[in-house]
């Protein structure tokens, strides 16, 4: 729609009105980093080619009040263009035909580029500003999505055709994104619905799912406690939220089948089979891991609360297939990446 209306092109909107410039231009970078994000997240192209696009970015306010909001959204939208190139560059068909030494530059330069946007936006004073407290909640969330999309950026540091393997980078910003959660949760979002519903629409279910199954995938590995205890608090935190939404209560759902079977293993002190664990910390899943999957696998029905006891070669196949192909958890357990629908309330606030 916002290219048939032209809102990506400069030459379109000259002729309005400043106000209604303005809010056209809203509408359409708004579009432009929900779509960017949900391309990552799904493993698909961006609707949005940024050689398409001439539009300018919002202006910033010479008011106090306004010009950190204007500030923070200009950096939203670096950041998508960013999103946009991670799958460009590092997930798209074409990116198989990169060489090692080209994967590791481009996997450098995106993270890079995360790091830079993630201190910039740190930057920002939002005392004077309108809505300071979410402004500033918004701001504490980032780390959580930055630490995110970092783990999807290392996780394609290795090329898929030429063996599996997860690095130590990978493993580590997976861990740092679940303890972003953790704090952001605790910290800035209270027990109230509509709170709530803003972290999980717009941090929980934005972002996407791919820390949790990493950090699983390290813990399976070193079968520490330690580990296993950042999968528990996750969660935990998870079941806090589960009532908000259909999204919320399937993510934790998943997350807690996967907690099931970590738990066993760890208490077991039963490794998977098929990991080779590297003296830098990266992990190398063997061809034992790498087995093609039946045909037409439901992974819908097989992530719907599974034993964890002998069921270590369904999740030593399912670890093998996904992170060896790429694919987005997103698409492969079902899960929604954005899911706003709000509970449904009774007349005293209780979600039915």
């Amino acid at each position: 729609m916002c290219h048939s209306l032209g809102f990506h092109r400069r030459s379109t909107l000259v002729k309005d009105p400043i106000e209604v410039a303005q809010l056209k231009r809203q509408i359409f970078w708004t579009f432009y980093m929900n779509d960017k994000n949900l391309g990552l997240n799904l493993g698909r192209r961006s609707n949005f080619h940024d050689d398409d696009i001439d539009q300018d970015v919002y202006p910033v306010s010479e008011d106090p009040r306004q010009r950190p909001l204007d500030t923070l959204n200009n950096i939203f939208i670096k950041y998508a263009v960013v999103q946009g190139q991670v799958y460009d560059q590092l997930y798209a068909p074409k990116a198989s035909n990169l060489s090692a030494a080209e994967r590791k530059a481009a996997v450098d330069y995106l993270g890079k580029q995360i790091l830079d946007l993630s201190e910039e936006y740190k930057t920002l004073d939002f005392t004077k500003s309108w809505f300071p407290d979410a402004l500033g909640g918004m701001v504490a969330a980032g780390d959580a999505v930055a630490y995110t999309t970092l783990t999807t950026i290392y996780r394609a540091q290795t090329d898929p055709t030429h063996g599996t393997e997860i690095s130590s980078e990978c493993f580590a910003y997976a861990k740092m994104a679940l303890e972003a959660h953790l704090r952001f949760s605790s910290d800035f979002v209270p027990d109230v619905d509509w709170a709530q519903w803003n972290y999980v629409t717009w941090v929980l279910l934005y972002s996407s799912f791919t820390p949790y199954i990493i950090h699983f995938t390290w813990t399976t590995s070193t079968l520490d406690p330690v580990d296993l205890a950042i999968l528990e608090q996750t969660v935990a935190m998870l079941d806090r939220f589960k009532h908000i939404s259909r999204g919320a209560r399937r993510l934790h759902n998943v997350c807690a089948a996967f907690l099931e079977t970590a738990r066993v293993l760890v208490e077991t002190q039963h490794s998977l089979s098929g990991i080779r664990q590297h003296d830098d910390g990266s992990l190398m899943f063997t061809e034992a891991m790498n087995q093609p999957a039946p045909p037409n696998p439901d992974w819908n029905a097989w992530s719907q609360g599974f034993p964890a006891v002998g069921r270590g070669a369904d999740v030593s196949w399912f670890l093998g297939n996904w992170l060896g192909d790429g694919r987005p958890v997103l698409d492969m357990l079902g899960l929604d990446a954005i899911d706003q629908n709000r509970p449904n309330q009774t007349a005293g606030g209780v979600t039915n």
